[in-house]
């Protein structure tokens, strides 16, 4: 199968078209593939094996192990600096608990937590080795997602979900979790906002299957394909409307809005990404300082659902104060102090890692995170036309994961993809020297 790709950066070629032959990396890519499909049955589909719930990323995950093992056995890993840092955070999540609780109930809480990231991860890293790897990837990822797209749009309209139920009409309800211990029976989400349905489809919840496809929209538009796989890849990304979700239109509007920056920046040579950086943050400062209540009482006032921005305020009160007295190694799944009214979900990703296990884990991970967005941009600097755009096109999805994650945190599938696509994130990036040292290189080069 060959899919043409613009040869330029923009919506359509500028010359003749070039080709990417999807069928010539199909067996690097299965391990991916067959992870990524995964993450499009619900969680219901589950089995329970010495007291651990197997769901079907983490069941996709057991069945790669074997090649996983074998392939880093051989050498199949190139090594990054970088890595030290992602394999140093999941190492700490299993000291933190080994530390909180006892040295054996502690490995057997944590060591699933860092399974289901560190597997993601791997296989980002040794099955998506170049953008042509990325291309391809995106050309067989394209049917799953616009079935898990059309799903949430049918929930949506149709007013009922469809897909959670049937898959526990056969496996059973989700058992409800209450600081790692499970309490009942977890209800499916029924709420309604401007009029539709919030849809989850096959996903967690609704915020993170819009999360989970909208991230897909800015890496679809710049990726260079044209045909049949952008148009499905940029429509599925779309329905994360349906989520009906702030989180989601979040991640829609930074990723479409970092692109257009990036076609604005490129017409005015006074404009650059130096310049916008500098002025996003400068505004931002004098909003925080010079308003009563801070910029984030501001941006919530244009939630869908307002009541929920404030509620995430609590809970980022109450959470950093759990973090300040136990910076170290967190509280576990153990209790937050909070007040009585208050759930035990912490709507914040980076929040709940470090009230978890400490903040040494939150910190590492997020400098992850930043390495691959930096060196990615700094990697675009160099390029031009439809490889440029697509390195701006993984760098907006990544910043849109970035930002999202102080809205919500990631569990089930989005977990999975988050944590490829950082794996697959780093193997990207051509240069190899350290982020402080050129980050100011970075907003300079991609002028």
């Amino acid at each position: 199968m060959n899919v043409p790709i613009a040869s330029s950066g923009r919506f359509g070629p500028q010359g003749p078209a070039r080709t990417v032959s999807a069928s010539a990396g199909y067996r690097p890519l299965l391990p991916a593939l067959i992870l990524f499909y995964a993450m499009f049955m619900p969680m219901e589909v589950r089995f329970v094996v010495a007291e651990q719930t197997i769901y079907p990323p983490r069941m996709a995950a057991f069945l790669l192990l074997p090649w996983l093992l074998s392939k880093l056995s051989r050498g199949g890993l190139r090594y990054r600096a970088v890595d030290g840092a992602m394999f140093a955070g999941l190492s700490w999540m299993i000291i933190s608990f080994m530390a909180f609780y006892d040295p054996i109930t502690g490995f057997m809480r944590a060591a699933p937590l860092a399974f289901d990231i560190f597997v993601p991860y791997i296989i980002g890293r040794m099955c998506i080795r170049n953008i042509t790897d990325f291309r391809r990837f995106l050309v067989y990822a394209a049917p799953g997602l616009m079935l898990a797209g059309a799903t949430m749009a049918i929930e949506s309209l149709s007013g009922r979900p469809i897909i959670k139920p049937f898959a526990a009409s056969i496996f059973g309800r989700l058992a409800l979790y209450e600081n790692g211990v499970a309490i009942g029976a977890a209800k499916f989400i029924e709420e309604t906002r401007l009029g539709f349905l919030r849809a989850s489809g096959p996903f967690a919840h609704p915020i993170l299957g819009g999360i989970f496809l909208g991230s897909f929209v800015p890496i679809y538009i710049s990726s260079g394909l044209r045909g049949w796989p952008k148009i499905a890849g940029i429509t599925a990304g779309c329905c994360a409307f349906f989520s009906l979700s702030s989180g989601a239109f979040l991640v829609l509007i930074l990723g479409i809005g970092v692109l257009a920056l990036d076609e604005i920046q490129k017409k005015f040579e006074f404009f650059g990404w130096k310049l916008i950086i500098l002025s996003a943050v400068f505004l931002g400062t004098l909003i925080q300082i010079g308003s009563q209540n801070g910029l984030v009482s501001i941006l919530i006032r244009y939630t869908l659902d307002p009541a929920t921005g404030r509620y995430r305020q609590y809970i980022w009160k109450y959470g950093s104060a759990s973090v300040e007295k136990h910076p170290l190694i967190g509280i576990g799944l153990s209790e937050w102090e909070r007040l009585n009214w208050m759930g035990s979900s912490v709507d914040n990703n980076w929040l709940l890692l470090a009230m978890r296990h400490g903040v040494i884990v939150s910190l590492l991970f997020l400098y992850v995170l930043l390495w691959a967005i930096f060196g990615i941009a700094k990697t675009a600097s160099q390029k031009s036309g439809t490889e440029r755009y697509f390195y701006i096109g993984i760098a907006a999805a990544l910043f849109a994961f970035l930002v999202s994650g102080f809205t919500v945190t990631f569990f089930g599938q989005t977990l999975s993809l988050y944590y490829f696509m950082i794996g697959a994130a780093v193997c990207l990036p051509s240069w190899k020297n350290q982020l402080g040292r050129h980050a100011g290189d970075v907003v300079r080069g991609m002028r």
